[in-house]
């Protein structure tokens, strides 16, 4: 592959470093000294509840465990749409044609479905900005968008204007080089596309990416020189960024927030605005919460969207610092992976049977990572973390049937039993040598009991302190399942430093991937 920059590229590479500048601004935060903070160290809402005794109960039904898919007529005007904000009329699909109206320009309505100006003007043949009233403007979907040429690079004077008005950069075809600062993304999209996740894509080239880099290049000897990875890369995936639109039906796994409710991130008060953006943090789920829902959906639609894209919330609003409110027809740049559709998350068979001749191994390797291997060679890899601290094994254990959309139920009795009270010897009076000892009084041990009469529940979904699937864990020489196991998270960028409930953890999209590479009862290691 020709790797040198050709002038019919400069635009993309133009348009790629604008797109980035989110991103990049996201990693300059995170090497600014900052004053240290008390970590938060238990998953909110589970402060006490980690105390207990928990177990999973199965869902009552898979198939239709999610909302119904909203009615978009059904909307009234001025009222709050399907993730609670306020429109002008029906929430209704992205529409074909749009009919102009008193005071608008192209400028306003580009921004109204997530494009610019220049490429309604472009879609539509027009050669300059007027518009009149009545007159009839086609909208072209993100596929069209994503299928147009890139715009033409603005003049000097008029860059930043336009950069201000536009709500949302277009993806532009893929360039033949990427600036530096986007190869580690896209060589993170690559790496997930193969099954080698680095967890949560941020284009942050840590040790967790490091490593995972270099496990997929020993087991793809062919790719020991960068160069020839770099260039497969940028083959498979072309532009490390696509675009998505919003539809209907993605509400249905969208939680409805109470009016009280607010479900975007809080902003600390930061001394600039990339040390604000670094404190940006989720407001704090209760315990009331967790056990009231009778669904724990996606709590609002930019987490959905993450999810769906293996990333975080945070990353993906500084893809689309210009996108406020997310509806069905909102187009956002994503990280261009293999998108995980829980609307097809329980399709077909979960497990796959065993093959003798193709066996199918499990490690747990410097806990860490879990690395799945068909045949002796590695064909996936998760990051993992632990949701019970000072959880550790040794030697093999064995991984049974996969449970979906569990639910979690306790009677609130401890984990462990408060351990008796020192014996106490009571003497009074003077000392008197030759008479008998006295006698020992006790404080008799507390007895660990449930709390309450019938089981409490935290209702089953993807914000589930287990996620959306927990495997049964025992060790090999029983087939008594462990109160812990293996499972999803509804915390994926915190799963390495948060306790919670459960036992060994991964982001949901990894586990949902992974379930289906391993048969019931497989072996695993811990390395």
């Amino acid at each position: 592959m020709n790797l040198t920059p050709k002038k019919k590229n400069m635009r993309s590479l133009s348009l790629s470093s604008a797109l980035f500048s989110a991103f990049a601004l996201q990693l300059s935060a995170q090497s600014e000294p900052e004053t240290p903070k008390a970590p938060v160290t238990i998953e909110p809402g589970l402060e006490k509840a980690v105390e207990w005794k928990w177990w999973v109960v199965p869902s009552d039904s898979v198939k239709n465990w999610a909302n119904p898919t909203p009615q978009p007529a059904e909307q009234v005007p001025g009222t709050p749409g399907a993730n609670g904000a306020t429109t002008t009329g029906a929430t209704e699909p992205r529409p074909r044609e749009y009919e102009v109206k008193k005071g608008d320009v192209l400028t306003h309505i580009g921004r109204r479905y997530g494009i610019t100006a220049q490429q309604l003007k472009e879609f539509n043949g027009f050669t300059k900005d007027t518009i009149h009233i009545g007159q009839v403007i086609k909208i072209p979907t993100m596929e069209e968008v994503m299928a147009m040429a890139p715009p033409p690079e603005p003049k000097k004077e008029t860059r930043k204007k336009q950069e201000e008005e536009s709500s949302q950069p277009q993806t532009p075809k893929a360039p033949a080089m990427l600036p530096p600062g986007q190869e580690d993304l896209l060589m993170q999209i690559y790496l997930d596309r193969e099954g080698f996740s680095c967890g949560s894509v941020d284009g942050n080239a840590g040790p967790t990416f490091t490593k995972i880099l270099q496990l997929y290049r020993d087991n793809h000897p062919e790719f020991i020189d960068m160069t020839s990875l770099k260039e497969k890369a940028l083959e498979v995936v072309g532009h490390p960024l696509t675009a998505y639109t919003l539809k209907p039906e993605d509400f249905r796994f969208i939680a409805k927030p109470a009016p009280s409710l607010n479900t975007t991130p809080v902003r600390r008060k930061g001394s600039n605005k990339a040390a604000a953006a670094k404190e940006e943090v989720e407001p704090a789920t209760t315990y009331e919460e967790l056990t009231s829902a009778p669904m724990l959906l996606y709590r609002n639609a930019w987490e959905f969207v993450a999810e769906r894209y293996h990333c975080d919330e945070l990353f993906l609003r500084g893809l689309n610092p210009r996108v406020k409110t997310l509806e069905p027809g909102t187009g956002l740049q994503v990280p261009n992976v293999i998108p995980f559709e829980i609307e097809k998350a329980f399709e077909g068979t979960l497990q796959p049977v065993a093959d003798p001749e193709n066996p199918v191994t499990v490690a747990l390797v410097e806990l860490t990572r879990l690395e799945v291997s068909r045949g002796g060679k590695v064909i996936a890899v998760a990051p993992v973390g632990f949701a019970r601290p000072g959880l550790r094994g040794a030697g093999s254990w064995t991984i049974h049937q996969a449970v979906p959309l569990p639910k979690l139920a306790t009677l609130q009795e401890l984990k462990e039993a408060p351990k008796p009270s020192a014996t106490v010897l009571i003497q009074t009076g003077d000392a008197n040598p030759t008479a008998p000892p006295p006698t020992p009084s006790v404080v008799a041990p507390t007895v660990s009991r449930a709390a309450l009469a019938s089981e409490q529940f935290i209702a089953e979904g993807p914000n589930n302190p287990v996620g959306l699937v927990w495997l049964n864990l025992s060790k090999t020489k029983t087939k008594e399942a462990l109160p812990y196991g293996l499972h999803g998270t509804s915390i994926p960028r915190r799963i390495k430093s948060q306790e919670g409930i459960g036992g060994i953890r991964l982001t949901n999209w990894d586990l949902m991937r992974i379930v289906r590479l391993i048969p019931a009862d497989t072996q695993m290691q811990w390395k």
